[in-house]
């Protein structure tokens, strides 16, 4: 996962770390579907970029992007969680965070 040290694809500045980013989860592991970034930019890639193209492209009816462009690394993982937890009987924690994830109810807490 881990390149030699050299310049981010995306920012420019040279780092001493840089990681593998694919551009396209689903696709080839190598090649133009990766880039090599400092790992601030990779985050940035997974958790902004992806899903604000996704939607710009949507908007202008460009149709077979990516499954995952839709939604973030961390609300991927967190819709993931839920899945895994239902699955195995486990009742699902509750999210401390004010992101909405889709098909996830939550509870309304109850005192005062």
């Amino acid at each position: 996962m881990k390149a030699a040290p050299g310049f981010c694809d995306m920012c420019g500045h040279h780092v001493a770390i840089r990681q593998r980013a694919h551009i396209v989860a689903e696709g080839p592991k190598a090649g133009a579907n990766v880039l090599l970034l400092c790992p601030s930019c990779h985050i940035v890639l997974d958790t902004k970029l992806k899903p604000t193209i996704c939607r710009a492209l949507k908007q202008v009816r460009v149709e077979n992007l990516p499954k995952s462009w839709d939604r973030s690394i961390y609300e991927q993982a967190a819709i993931a969680s839920m899945k895994a937890r239902r699955a195995s009987g486990v009742e699902p924690t509750s999210c401390r965070s004010s992101t909405k994830i889709p098909g996830v109810r939550r509870r309304r807490s109850r005192g005062g």
